[in-house]
C-alpha cells in the first residue's frame, strides 16, 4: 500500500472549505466525500516559523530548541539559522531500510541521512531555508533539466499595491504548479514507494501576495492601480489549479493508495507584518527615548495607495523626521540608485537613532534588511527593551545586566520591566476600528539568566488582533504611528486542516479538531510503522475507524 501524503503550504482552511463546497475544487471535493475531513491547530505564537519543524519532528519547539530562522546573541548581533539542523531530532520520515520513502520539495527540512529513497529540496517551496540538493545528488539536476527551475524559487514576493509585482508572481506561481504536478507524477511513477511526500509551497505565496483581493482585507475595494490585470481573486484560481495538479498526482497513484492532504497553518488578511516589524519597534524606541524615529502620524491618516518610489522599505524610511533639510530632500527627491549611494555616506548615523536600511542591508547583511526593527538595531545596548526581527508575531527581548553585553535593567527588575511594556502593549490602538492591537502577551521566561538553551531568545511574545490588518496605530502617551502603506497582503493563522481517503479510512467520518503535532504519528500509523516515544502528537482516531471496525470483525 503506497501512502501519499500532500501539503498546501499555508492554505487556509476556510477558503479551501468553501472552494469545496462549491465545487471550484472537485478533486479534493471527491476525496471528501469517501474520507475524514478536520481542523488542525498549531501553535498560536512563532505562527510562520515553526510548523516545518513541528510536521517533520513531532515535537514542541522547547524539545527542539528551534524557534524561529533567526537567531540573536547576547552580544545585540543577529544571524540566519535557517532550518532546524535534525540531529537531535530527525524528520519522522527518515525510516531506515524498511520503507522506501519519496520527499518532494517540502521546506525547511535539511536531507535526511536516514532516509531511504529520494528527497529534493528548494526546488520550487516558498522560503526553503535550506539549500538546493537532493539524494541522489545528481537527481536534482535531472529534475532541472526536464522541467527546469520553479519560476517563483526565491521570486514569490510582492508589495501589496504593486500590481505588477503581484501580476508577476500570480504568472510564476500557476507556471510552478503545472511544472510541480509534472515532476510528483514521473517521481510517483518510478516505484512502488511505501510513502510519497509532497507540498505545494505555492499555496504560502499566493495568500502572503494576493489576500488584498479578499473581502476582508482594507485594500479588496479599493481602485490600485493595475488591479484590473489580475484575475478577481487570484487566491481561487491558485487553488483550482493546485486540485487539479493534486488530481494529476492522485491519477498517477498505485491502485489502493491512501491520499492524505494537510495544511499545517492558515493565512489571513496581515495583521502581524506591520505590527510586528514596525509598530512595536518603533513603540518600544518611543518609550525608551521619549520621541518618535519613524511614521510620526504628523500629516494625515488616509489609507495609502501609492509607496514613494514604489518601494516600502523606501517610503517607511521617508518618514523620518531628524536629519536637516539637505537629508529630507535627498530621501524625496534622489532617484532609488543614486539614493542608495548617497546614503552609504551622507544619511544620518547616531547611537540613538534608527539607521537608514541602505546602511542596515551593509553592516548585518544576515539578517532581511527591509526589517524596519533591523534598523533599530545599533539603538540596542542602550534601550530597556527592543523588537527582535520576526516573521510572525512580535518578539521582545529586555537588555538584562549580566546577561547582554550593554545591559541595563537588573536582573532583578525584570519581571517588573515585561509588566511595564504590557502596560504600555496594553494602550496600544487601531486608529481605523478603535479596537486594542494586541491579543495577549506570552512570557518565555522567568528567570532572564537561564542559562537553557533551547529556550526562546525573546522574554515576550507578543500575538496581535486578527480583525482588521491595520496600518496606523496610536497611543495615549506616545502618539501616532502611520499610516504606512500595506506591506505584504497576507499573513499566518495557527489553523490548518487534513483530508485522508482511502481503505483504511472510513468515509465521511465525523472528526473533531486535532493539532499539527498530531501529523507525523498519524502518517506513521497508517504506514505501520514505529511511533518514537519522543513525540508529542497522538494518532489521529478518525484515521484508525474503519481499521478498528474491520479487526472488531
Amino acid at each position: 500500500m503506497t501512502l501519499i501524503v500532500i501539503g498546501l503550504d499555508s492554505a487556509e482552511p476556510s477558503m479551501v472549505e468553501e472552494f469545496i463546497a462549491s465545487g471550484d475544487m472537485p478533486v479534493l471535493k471527491e476525496l471528501r466525500a469517501r474520507g475524514a475531513y478536520g481542523r488542525l491547530e498549531n501553535f498560536s505564537e512563532f505562527t510562520a516559523e515553526l510548523p516545518w519543524t513541528t510536521f517533520a519532528t513531532g515535537v514542541m519547539p522547547e524539545k527542539t530548541g528551534y524557534w524561529t530562522p533567526i537567531k540573536y546573541t547576547a552580544d545585540y548581533q543577529v544571524r540566519t539559522r535557517a532550518a532546524y539542523e535534525y540531529e537531535e531530532f530527525p524528520a519522522f520520515f527518515a525510516l531506515g531500510d524498511k520503507y522506501r520513502v519519496c520527499c518532494f520539495d517540502i521546506p525547511q527540512i535539511r536531507l535526511q541521512k536516514g532516509l531511504n529513497g529520494i528527497q529534493v529540496n528548494a526546488w520550487g517551496s516558498h522560503s526553503p531555508q535550506v539549500s538546493a540538493a537532493s539524494s541522489p545528488p545528481e537527481l536534482y539536476q535531472e529534475i532541472t533539466d526536464k522541467y527546469g527551475v520553479h519560476p517563483g524559487l526565491h521570486a514569490d514576493y510582492a508589495h501589496a499595491l504593486s500590481m505588477d509585482e503581484v501580476k508577476q508572481v500570480y504568472d510564476r506561481l500557476m507556471d510552478g504548479i503545472d511544472r510541480r504536478a509534472c515532476v510528483g507524477v514521473e517521481l510517483l511513477k518510478r516505484e512502488p514507494w511505501d510513502l510519497f511526500l509532497t507540498v505545494f509551497g505555492e499555496t504560502h505565496g499566493a495568500g502572503h501576495n494576493f489576500w488584498q483581493f479578499e473581502p476582508d482585507h482594507p485594500l479588496c475595494d479599493s481602485n490600485i492601480p493595475g488591479k484590473e490585470g489580475l484575475p478577481e481573486r487570484p487566491m481561487k484560481e491558485i487553488l483550482m489549479a493546485i486540485d487539479r495538479a493534486i488530481g494529476k498526482i492522485v491519477d498517477s497513484a498505485p491502485e489502493g493508495a491512501t491520499v492524505l492532504v494537510f495544511s499545517a497553518h492558515g493565512m489571513g488578511a496581515n495583521t502581524m507584518d506591520i505590527p510586528s516589524t514596525l509598530f512595536l519597534p518603533e513603540l518600544m524606541y518611543r518609550w525608551h527615548y521619549g520621541r518618535p524615529a519613524l511614521a510620526s502620524g504628523l500629516h494625515s491618516t488616509e489609507l495609502l495607495l501609492e509607496q514613494e518610489w514604489g518601494t516600502w522599505t523606501r517610503h517607511i524610511w521617508n518618514t523620518v523626521e531628524p536629519g536637516g533639510w539637505i537629508r529630507k530632500l535627498a530621501r524625496k527627491k534622489l532617484p532609488s540608485r543614486l539614493y542608495r549611494y548617497w546614503a552609504r555616506y551622507f544619511e544620518i548615523d547616531q547611537p540613538d537613532f534608527p539607521m537608514c536600511p541602505v546602511k542596515a542591508s551593509e553592516r548585518f547583511s544576515d539578517i532581511p534588511s527591509w526589517m524596519p526593527s533591523v534598523w533599530y538595531r545599533n539603538c540596542w545596548p542602550n534601550m530597556k527593551g527592543f523588537a527582535l526581527g520576526s516573521f510572525s508575531e512580535g518578539y521582545i527581548r529586555v537588555n538584562v545586566k549580566g546577561r547582554e553585553v550593554h545591559g541595563v535593567v537588573e536582573p532583578g527588575d525584570f519581571q517588573s520591566v515585561i509588566d511595564e511594556i504590557r502596560e504600555v502593549l496594553g494602550e496600544l490602538r487601531c486608529v481605523r476600528t478603535g479596537e486594542p492591537m494586541v491579543a495577549k502577551t506570552l512570557q518565555m521566561r522567568e528567570d532572564p539568566l537561564d542559562s537553557n538553551e533551547k529556550l526562546s531568545d525573546a522574554d515576550l511574545v507578543v500575538t496581535w488582533q486578527e480583525k482588521f490588518a491595520s496600518d496606523c496605530v496610536e497611543h495615549p502617551r506616545f502618539g501616532t504611528i502611520g499610516p504606512v502603506p500595506h506591506f505584504r497582503a497576507g499573513s499566518h493563522r495557527h489553523t490548518g486542516f487534513y483530508l485522508a481517503a482511502g481503505d483504511q479510512i472510513a468515509a465521511d467520518a465525523q472528526v473533531g479538531e486535532g493539532h499539527a503535532l498530531d501529523l507525523p504519528p498519524s502518517i506513521l500509523q497508517l504506514l505501520g510503522a514505529a511511533i518514537p516515544e519522543y513525540m508529542q502528537g497522538k494518532v489521529i482516531s478518525a484515521l484508525l475507524q474503519r481499521k478498528a471496525a474491520s479487526e472488531a470483525l
